[in-house]
């Protein structure tokens, strides 16, 4: 009797943990199993608010040269150029203005990663908006012969569009597989959204002044934060999460769980993430991107060098228009890396996300590398596209390596210590 009790109590027990493994592994595939097409109303919805609202307000800085002219017909600085309209004084100025709001962009990151784990996606979405709605104001309503206001300003767009950045990018795990196509979406908006400021500008010249302008952008940051305050959960979404309409809600599988996570302290979060910024694997990630991320810098840096020397061996013919083709050049880093969404979609669809996107990433830097000594002008449209995909393809695959292969409450400050070694790599 004793060792049939045994065996049965053996038989239940073998069968609820193949009833739990099996729940398990139903979990797993259906985490695989997801696709664009599958992830649901909600987060579709939530997808393309992120969208919007990213073009608003994540790399607004980089578009400097539009809001440059802008200010610059509005007066500002012109008190240190004595009734002339461009000096050496008034550059520097200027210089210094995108050099505050770019350099907080990139070493804001850390604070910005740890402000992001630490408070949810929600937490850094209206940290950021309210940064960014405070620099507008600045920029707005500031007297023109201020000193401080324009690069506190431009701190502040800097600062809260990288908060903005970073907690967007856990969405993507509510697509399962498409994630990459997700991560790859958002790494694009962030370039076009340098465009804003050339919108700006274009409103400006059909005569709105600055200050309805920049009111105007902080009337739309304000309903994005209403929206996020409602539509972005509070917790960070882990790979395999499904979103419901039940208030946007996160779900495991098919139920929506009204618990929260208690997630780390911030002490916790900080060890943990140094102790993950020390491991052999995240140091080797890191050398890659640096060197694809080295190459785009200076290339890029040298971009005008180099079409002025394809102009002089083109002078039998006439040689190029070196400010238009810069022009382009610029342009088609902002919008053309939507030819790579689909590339690096179907590269981490099919191949995962360990091998191919740094192989296809590599292979373009190659490429690119080929191209530019060529002297022939037809060479020109090969270079600026290949340029502007190698840029979205290794930020791709930068996200997606870390949100894959790391936990969700550390993505967002692994990638704030990794942008901040970056930005330091492009300062040198």
């Amino acid at each position: 009797q004793v060792l049939h009790l045994l065996s049965a109590m053996g038989r239940d027990l073998a069968q609820g943990s193949e009833v739990y493994v099996g729940d398990a592994d139903k979990q797993t595939n259906n985490a695989k199993e997801k696709t664009f097409r599958t992830a649901g109303f909600a987060a579709f919805l939530l997808l393309g608010f992120t969208l919007w609202q990213s073009f608003l307000s994540t790399g607004n800085v980089y578009g400097w040269p539009s809001l440059l002219n802008l200010l610059r017909n509005e007066g500002v600085y012109s008190q240190k150029c004595d009734n002339r309209s461009i000096c050496a004084e008034r550059t520097v100025a200027f210089n210094l203005v995108f050099t505050v709001g770019s350099a907080t962009n990139i070493s804001g990151a850390v604070l910005c990663g740890v402000l992001v784990d630490s408070c949810g996606p929600r937490g850094g979405i209206l940290t950021g908006l309210v940064l960014i709605m405070i620099g507008s104001l600045l920029m707005g309503f500031s007297d023109v012969e201020s000193e401080f206001a324009w690069p506190l300003a431009y701190a502040f767009y800097g600062l809260g569009g990288m908060c903005v950045h970073l907690s967007s990018f856990s969405l993507g795990n509510a697509f399962g597989r498409s994630k990459g196509l997700v991560i790859s979406m958002l790494v694009c908006v962030f370039s076009i959204s340098a465009l804003l400021f050339q919108g700006f500008d274009l409103v400006y010249r059909s005569g709105l002044g600055r200050d309805m302008i920049l009111l105007l952008h902080v009337g739309l940051e304000g309903l994005n934060f209403c929206i996020s305050a409602w539509l972005w959960p509070r917790e960070a979404l882990p790979p395999g999460t499904e979103l419901c309409w039940s208030g946007c809600q996160i779900s495991s599988t098919e139920k929506c769980s009204s618990s929260r996570s208690t997630g780390m302290g911030l002490k916790e979060l900080c060890r943990n993430a140094f102790r993950t910024a020390l491991t052999w694997k995240f140091a080797c990630f890191l050398a890659f991107h640096f060197s694809q991320i080295f190459l785009n810098r200076c290339l890029m840096g040298w971009m005008e060098a180099v079409l002025q020397w394809k102009s002089d061996r083109l002078s039998s013919t006439g040689g190029l228009d070196v400010p238009f083709q810069l022009s382009m050049f610029n342009v088609l880093q902002s919008a053309a890396g939507f030819i790579a969404i689909p590339l690096f979609a179907s590269l981490l669809a099919r191949f995962g996300h360990r091998h191919a996107p740094f192989c296809a990433t590599a292979l373009l830097a190659v490429l690119w590398l080929a191209v530019v000594p060529l002297p022939w002008e037809w060479t020109l449209p090969i270079l600026y596209l290949l340029a502007a995909c190698h840029r979205q393809m290794f930020f791709s695959t930068f996200f997606t390596f870390i949100s894959s292969e790391y936990p969700p409450q550390l993505f967002a400050t692994l990638s704030g210590f990794a942008n901040v070694l970056a930005g330091l790599g492009t300062t040198l």
